[in-house]
């Protein structure tokens, strides 16, 4: 929605870009006092988009397409070191890539993204609980702010997706075309060839990777997030194993 608020964050993120900038310039100006820029790879690259719902924590483009600049002299690769030189003049761009979300905080989601040069598709598994489920960004201003508006009928139907009580289990955009992701393709039959060729990739990766956010998360896992963030971790993954933390916070007060 355009508001004061949803500007302000974007204009807030615009000045954490020009702060950015210049604290890069001291330390650059550092590494050429002290006579080491020359001998000095730099990587710079950020870690999500806007802090806004759609982009942190999230596999549309605001939140996985990424700054990076790297500058400097190349070295020799360890043979013990993985991955592609993407600075060879040999190098071949990947035909795809995947991205993944699951449990961040206390909050459980599990979607998988296959990103291609022109199409991204999206799988939610979880389809019956929302996108705005309860997360830390519900204190956020904006977040009530956008939480009010859906009351009061102020939001489009655009909008509203993000905030519906259900997810839809696919999702297809053409970046080329809709690089904001609004129009979903995945029921548009004129589209269903490119929709199974995404499928095949995601369904061949997890099988060949073993992608361990199929499963549950496990009891430890699920406990310790329990012991971090206790009764915000309403999701129903937590269940099975609350009866547990309860015994231990109960045996843990009876000692002191």
């Amino acid at each position: 929605p355009d508001t004061a608020l949803v500007r302000e964050e974007i204009a807030h993120h615009y000045d954490c870009l020009l702060m950015t900038d210049q604290q890069v310039g001291e330390i650059i100006k550092a590494l050429k006092r002290d006579g080491f820029y020359d001998n000095t790879l730099i990587f710079m690259f950020s870690d999500h988009g806007y802090k806004l719902h759609r982009h942190k924590q999230y596999l549309y483009e605001g939140g996985i397409h990424l700054p990076l600049i790297v500058s400097g002299h190349g070295i020799g690769i360890p043979k013990y070191m993985e991955g592609q030189d993407f600075l060879s003049p040999d190098h071949k761009h990947r035909p795809f890539v995947i991205s993944a979300r699951d449990r961040c905080d206390y909050t459980i989601e599990h979607i998988r993204a296959v990103v291609t040069p022109k199409y991204k598709y999206l799988r939610n598994y979880l389809t019956d609980r929302p996108f705005m489920q309860p997360s830390y960004k519900d204190p956020w201003p904006v977040s009530q702010e956008f939480r009010r508006l859906m009351a009061q009928g102020k939001m489009n139907k655009t909008q509203l997706v993000f905030f519906s009580d259900k997810k839809e289990p696919e999702e297809l955009y053409d970046l080329a075309n809709d690089p904001h992701e609004i129009h979903n393709l995945a029921r548009d039959p004129k589209f269903k060839k490119d929709l199974k060729h995404h499928r095949k990739i995601l369904a061949d990766w997890i099988k060949e990777t073993g992608d361990k956010g199929q499963k549950t998360e496990s009891d430890i896992g699920l406990l310790s997030a329990l012991k971090r963030w206790g009764d915000r971790c309403v999701n129903p993954e937590y269940d099975k194993v609350r009866h547990l933390f309860k015994e231990a916070d109960g045996i843990k007060k009876k000692k002191k």
